[in-house]
């Protein structure tokens, strides 16, 4: 309330969101399940000996390491995505390396197996130019984009953050006839309005299409 009374004697106002402290443990392989449990993703991620190195690789100034020099210390992330079947073994479709620096912190298979779409980075959740991420055939990439693509930069600062982090997702899907993903962000208006538990927060929806990363809304 004394936000807001600031505001409206001020005649203008930013909207301050708190950050929160965040720890993170050490990332590990990982399998994705499409709905009907016929497609299956197992992300190997980039392999951190200590979470110590991470930070002294990313954040100390006075040695800076490439992602080149990166690579040749440990792999990048690698993707590999199957389809299953009761009666044989499971048949690799393909298998890529990831985008990400270390490794998504989820993932969505549709049905079909045509697509696979991450989201977000490890110990940086919405964070970065990998925070939706959209594969095709082969493991190609089809698009990624930062959430900056989808909302504005007045909506990403209002969003609530971490010290690593913005917490800006609600639930993903994909729409009926596999074409597209429907994206939730969090609707800064909510923020405004003191809605702050998961449960009264509302959202907005962007539809992405599979096929060319083009925003449909």
């Amino acid at each position: 309330m004394k936000q807001l009374i600031a505001c409206i004697i001020l005649g203008t106002c930013v909207l301050t969101v708190p950050s929160f402290a965040d720890s993170w443990a050490l990332p590990s392989t990982t399998e994705h399940l499409s709905e009907n449990q016929q497609y299956k993703l197992t992300v190997v991620p980039r392999d951190l000996k200590r979470f110590s190195d991470y930070l002294n690789e990313h954040f100390d100034a006075s040695k800076p390491v490439s992602k080149e020099q990166r690579d040749a210390i440990a792999p990048p992330p690698m993707a590999t995505l199957q389809k299953l079947t009761p009666s044989q073994e499971p048949e690799i479709i393909w298998e890529a390396r990831l985008v990400n620096d270390v490794s998504p912190v989820s993932v969505l298979v549709p049905n079909n197996g045509k697509y696979v779409v991450t989201f977000d980075n490890w110990h940086s959740v919405g964070r970065g130019d990998n925070v939706i991420v959209i594969y095709g055939a082969e493991g190609k990439l089809i698009r990624n984009f930062a959430l900056t693509d989808l909302i504005s930069k007045r909506h990403f600062r209002q969003l609530p953050k971490s010290v690593s982090s913005t917490r800006w997702a609600g639930t993903h899907k994909f729409s009926d006839d596999g074409e597209f993903v429907l994206i939730e962000i969090v609707d800064s208006k909510s923020l405004f309005s003191g809605l702050t538990s998961s449960k009264s927060k509302t959202y907005i929806t962007k539809r992405i299409r599979l096929r060319d990363g083009k925003v449909k809304g």
